[in-house]
């Protein structure tokens, strides 16, 4: 309780809201009999956790056959002090411009200030947990297979449509034209030294042109994402935009090309989320920590790992060392060291594998060789058996992707 009253004595604004905020929560708890309203917290710091979180709760609710009494109140998260924003110049904006405005038309979102202390008292007594609304089971992770099983919650306006459709004529694509979204982060993604950790989850844009020319031959426009980012991707194919670095990059189109793409092409990053509202497929490659694989879609994604490499004897770990080794969880960058492992990048040829491997399945066009279905299962089993982390906390729900066919294929050894 000390913390939580602690962020209201350090914000003034909270402070003066806090004697008033009583009023409201009395008035709450009166009428609760007949209905019931909670607060919630939108985490509209991260987009990952602004999008998957929000729309998994949202799926959530629709199962909730006692809603018609219920009334949610909901708030974005406000990352800077008042000092921070008011002589810093620092933005309470949310991470999305784009994404905030199309929950607002779907949420009773009201400003910080009015909800913050308020539910600040709520979370500080045991008794009035039930006026809080608990974020989905499994955060931003479809542990229940919410949104293979549920329809998209946000849509886009006509007059956005429009503008997204000519953004895309603008940007050198004829009207229909299939593209894929490329997710790719490298050290500009987290910049701060605070968030340094996450660098092992960095790539290299430029390992990632060989599966973008394979797809611009199948008739594929390639979208390299990205907000923040150090380099270019080195292609002369006109078929691949590298919108992350041509000065069109926006919130709105952010979300528009996440929502429209075949499918995305990631390594693991906030931008995911957007996929996962509007239900697009995905591809991951490159990913760690290996906890975390997607494992849920409307379409079941292909996933490939980093390779994990032990540093006295040059060897790849298999999957049951990294597991016993205690490399499967999230973990800062200088932990595999320390463990005596480096991370290695997936080959151009593994990556335009996968990739291949997706476009295949969504076309109709793949075919599984006999041993495929025994090299899943045995992926899967010992995979599965593993991922339980801290508290007893379950990764993954009943859903599951597609390891690399290809990588299993050539790999046997990886899974002995």
């Amino acid at each position: 309780m000390n913390k939580i009253f602690q962020k209201i004595i350090n914000d003034p604004i909270l402070l003066f809201m806090l004697p008033l905020s009583l009023i409201p929560l009395i008035i709450i708890i009166i009428i609760s009999p007949i209905i019931r309203i909670r607060i919630a917290l939108l985490h509209s710091d991260r987009l990952g956790h602004f999008t998957a979180n929000t729309e998994l709760y949202l799926c959530e609710q629709d199962l909730n056959k006692s809603k018609k009494r219920q009334i949610d109140l909901h708030y974005l998260i406000k990352t800077p002090s008042i000092y921070e924003a008011l002589i810093k110049g620092i933005s309470r904006r949310a991470c999305n411009n784009q994404i905030a405005r199309m929950w607002k038309r779907e949420l009773n979102i009201l400003p910080f200030f009015l909800l913050r202390p308020l539910d600040l008292i709520i979370r500080s007594f045991k008794g009035l947990s039930s006026f809080h609304a608990l974020a989905a089971r499994g955060g931003n992770r479809d542990l229940d297979n919410l949104l293979k099983d549920s329809a998209p919650h946000l849509s886009f306006t006509s007059e956005e449509d429009r503008h997204g459709k000519a953004t895309l004529i603008s940007m050198g694509m004829p009207e229909g034209a299939k593209f894929v979204c490329l997710n790719v982060r490298d050290n500009a993604y987290h910049s701060s030294e605070s968030l340094a950790y996450h660098d092992y989850r960095n790539t290299d844009i430029q390992n990632y042109v060989l599966a973008s020319e394979e797809l611009c031959s199948r008739g594929y426009f390639v979208i390299r994402m990205g907000k923040k980012v150090n380099t270019a991707i080195l292609s002369d194919n006109p078929m691949i935009i590298d919108y992350a670095t041509n000065g069109m990059r926006s919130d709105f189109m952010d979300v528009y090309l996440g929502a429209k793409c075949n499918f995305c092409i990631t390594v693991g990053s906030g931008f995911d989320g957007i996929c996962d509202i509007f239900r697009r497929p995905i591809v991951e490659v490159n990913h760690v920590p290996i906890c975390s694989i997607y494992s849920w879609g409307t379409v079941l994604p292909v996933s490939l790992f980093k390779h994990f490499i032990d540093i006295k004897t040059n060897r790849e770990l298999t999957l049951n060392e990294i597991i016993k080794r205690d490399l499967a969880f999230s973990h800062g960058s200088s932990y595999y060291e320390e463990k005596g492992v480096r991370l290695e990048e997936n080959s151009a040829e593994e990556i335009r594998d996968a990739v291949v491997e997706m476009e295949d399945r969504l076309a109709g066009n793949w075919q599984n060789r006999s041993e495929d279905e025994v090299l899943q299962d045995q992926f899967w089993k010992i995979y599965l058996a593993n991922m339980v982390g801290p508290n007893g906390v379950q990764y993954h729900g009943s859903t599951r992707s597609n390891y690399s066919a290809k990588f299993l294929r050539n790999n046997k050894i990886w899974l002995s």
